[in-house]
């Protein structure tokens, strides 16, 4: 009979298998179209954008120096550099991983490209925990599926882009998965269970606060759910009729078996952290993070943050533009469905327990933190991804009764069957749009340029953004980059002091401004640079003050929309917090008529249009914008390139316009620029070549990118 039976089991093992594991099957299903979607950037051959340029520079730093990070980084805010202590766990991860799989991908930024998009589909396999820990395997499965493919996550995790983002969703999750595993195998102090649990989730908050510096946000959203859930609870007890009696036990019971093993794995994790918190891994502390986080949330914060197009307040933090970053039907789903499942349980007298009051507690403050910027809407999206998850595992498990019948069920898991899919389809589409955040082919030849042209000790100065890309791929020094550098590590030019300096450089009318301006970071005097090496306490080297060979200013065609920030900063009153921004105003192309070219834009809904006419045998501009109260006036200057010369119009007329109208080579844009910004140095450089400055060469020039030297 056994025989028999053995001979049963060994006919049947594969429908065994995917009788037992088919939540396993679907789980691996999941990976790999969360990994297909973000193959769609895989024709780049180089690092998308500008951030993720930091990580990969810095984890082939690793490599090439055997993993032991240097102390200094002489390439960013150069002079005198920075301390090289600044989130290295995500380099370690990248370098580590290329390699144990070198052989098949040898080719280290192609491995890294790659790898993100493997990382972020991987970031299933804690979501699915997490969804397996609060609910069941539907639960679990819902959970990893919206986790990797939300619009807002696949944007910064597509191939090529190798940021951090994966790291604080995928780490997000594992400390979220580890907390709830060691509340729910809390079986007091002395025991060996609760020991081991408390340990996976001190070594996950360890590693995610040496992989990102915010990382103690999802400690602090457990310090909140401790009072939340036993005031939760309260309010239960008391609306069931509970005698005030046993309230107080149950509630003293249940603070207990919550916030014991939350408070251990804090303290122990605090100064664990706090231990490694110096070179070479630099882990973040709790209290660190929390002093940043308020100074970011109190407007204290570096003042370049206000020119961060996604950290502008949102006033409606379930508007249009952030639903579509999530995923508007299943965020709506998710957070309404929490409400009613709630409700449901107790008009059912149903027990509530963590899980509901946690996801609460997380969609809540991931629409705080939504009202602060759009960039929280990855965050938003993890609380999402568990909500859902859960409502999918609860509904799975209030259907499954016998009392409701088959059409119910059909209909329902019917809803939850296209929801999923529509989710599925927007994902897929969204993807496809993602393919220009790769680096232009004129930027490659800047860059390109600039590695076979400026010396190892230049300095290349220009608006924060490309520097990563500048000391990534050209391996050259910057003024600044976006790594933000605050008042402590930066010294004594902090990230302030920097982009105040830029904006002047650049928007400034007065050349003899800008080149003081630059000479100041060619040589740090000897009272900075003893300042500096004192601060850093032994981290800096000797040669941190080496005095920069040569000079580079990069205009690009980008600063045309960021010029406002440009012309802020370069005014910014630090006690007042004002400035006076400036705006190029870029008009497209729409037709022709009778009277000429005519070119249109709008503000706030409203139409501005420029026709480039001829008048009393000249070119002029004539500038149409109600909104402005400018009706049908004259532009003093119009520019325009005839037979390939640039050809300057300038009107006689009495009540023209103070201002100057460009006319880009194709004639495709009109581009309108007031008395302030008309002489600057940025459309000085950009514009006309640099044509009569004394003290910038240009060197280099395409359609987008101008590099220009500085002569002394």
């Amino acid at each position: 009979r056994n025989i028999m039976q053995l001979n049963f089991e060994l006919k049947n093992f594969p429908l065994n298998i995917l009788k037992n594991y088919w939540h396993l099957l679907v789980l691996l299903a999941i990976i790999f179209l969360a990994y297909e979607v973000r193959l769609t950037t895989s024709s780049a051959k180089l690092i998308l954008d500008y951030d993720p340029w930091w990580f990969y520079r810095h984890a082939k730093v690793l490599l090439e120096n055997n993993f032991v990070p240097p102390k200094w980084d002489y390439l960013s805010y150069y002079p005198p550099g920075r301390p090289y202590d600044f989130q290295l766990g995500w380099p370690y991860t990248i370098a580590i991983s290329y390699l144990i799989f070198k052989f098949l991908v040898p080719n280290f930024m192609r491995f890294a490209s790659y790898w993100v998009a493997i990382f972020a589909a991987l970031c299933a396999l804690p979501a699915y925990w997490v969804g397996r820990i609060i609910s069941n395997k539907y639960g679990a499965l819902a959970t990893a599926f919206l986790a990797t493919l939300t619009p807002t996550f696949i944007s910064v995790s597509m191939y090529g882009y190798v940021d951090s983002d994966v790291v604080v969703v995928f780490y997000t999750f594992l400390v979220i998965a580890t907390m709830f595993y060691a509340i729910k195998n809390y079986k007091g102090i002395k025991s060996k269970r609760t020991w081991f649990a408390i340990s996976l989730a001190i070594l996950a908050n360890w590693l995610f606060a040496f992989n990102w510096n915010s990382s103690w946000y999802v400690y602090y959203l457990f310090l909140i759910f401790i009072p939340a859930y036993l005031i939760f609870k309260l309010i239960i007890f008391l609306i069931q009729g509970v005698s005030w009696y046993e309230t107080k036990e149950r509630i003293k019971k249940e603070g207990k078996r919550i916030a014991y093993p939350i408070l251990i794995i804090g303290a122990i994790s605090a100064i664990l952290t706090q231990l490694t918190s110096g070179w070479p891994f630099n882990t973040y502390s709790p209290i660190r993070q929390l002093l940043d986080g308020l100074a970011l949330l109190t407007g204290r914060s570096l003042i370049v943050n206000i020119s961060v197009a996604e950290l502008q307040p949102v006033s409606n933090p379930l508007s249009a533009e952030v639903l579509a970053r999530v995923g508007r039907e299943v965020t709506l789903f998710s957070v309404f469905g929490l409400f009613l499942l709630i409700l449901y349980k107790l008009f059912t007298k149903a027990e509530l327990e963590f899980p509901e009051i946690f996801a609460i507690v997380f969609l809540v403050a991931g629409l705080f933190l939504m009202t602060r910027g759009i960039r929280f809407s990855l965050i938003f999206s993890i609380a999402v991804s568990i909500t859902f998850g859960y409502l999918v595992g609860n509904i799975y498990s209030i259907l499954n009764q016998k009392k409701y019948g088959r059409f119910v069920k059909a209909t329902v898991f019917g809803f939850l069957l296209f929801l999923i899919t529509f989710h599925l389809s927007q994902t897929i589409k969204f993807s496809y749009q993602l393919v220009g955040m790769q680096v232009s082919q004129n930027w490659v030849d800047a860059l390109n340029w600039l590695k076979a042209n400026a010396d190892k000790d230049a300095l290349v100065a220009t608006w924060w953004d490309p520097g990563h890309i500048i000391t990534g791929y050209a391996g050259l020094k910057v003024h600044a980059d976006g790594a933000h550098c605050g008042y402590s590590s930066c010294i004594p030019y902090n990230h302030d002091i920097r982009i105040r300096d830029m904006g002047r450089i650049l928007s400034t009318t007065n050349e003899s401004e800008s080149v003081e301006l630059l000479k100041k970071y060619m040589q740090l005097s000897k009272t900075d640079c003893e300042r500096a090496r004192k601060a850093f306490d032994g981290l800096m080297p000797a040669d941190a003050c080496k005095p920069v060979s040569e000079v580079y200013v990069i205009a690009s065609a980008d600063l045309i929309g960021k010029y406002y920030w440009l012309s802020c900063f370069g005014t910014f009153n630090m006690s007042s917090r004002e400035c006076d921004g400036r705006n190029f105003l870029t008009l497209s192309l729409v037709g022709q008529t009778q009277q000429g070219l005519v070119y249109q834009t709008s503000i706030q809904g409203f139409p501005i249009k420029i026709t480039l006419t001829q008048l009393n045998n000249t070119v002029v501009s004539v500038f149409d914008a109600p909104i402005l109260r400018i009706r049908n006036r004259i532009v003093k200057h119009t520019i325009l390139y005839s037979n390939g010369r640039l050809q300057n119009y300038t009107s006689d007329n009495p009540n023209a316009i103070e201002g100057t109208v460009f006319i880009d080579p194709s004639y495709t844009l009109a581009i309108f620029m007031d008395e302030k910004i008309q002489n600057s140095l940025f459309t000085r450089m950009f514009f006309y070549d640099g044509k009569g400055l004394k003290h910038f060469e240009e060197v280099f020039s395409n359609p987008e990118v101008k590099i220009f030297k500085l002569k002394l």
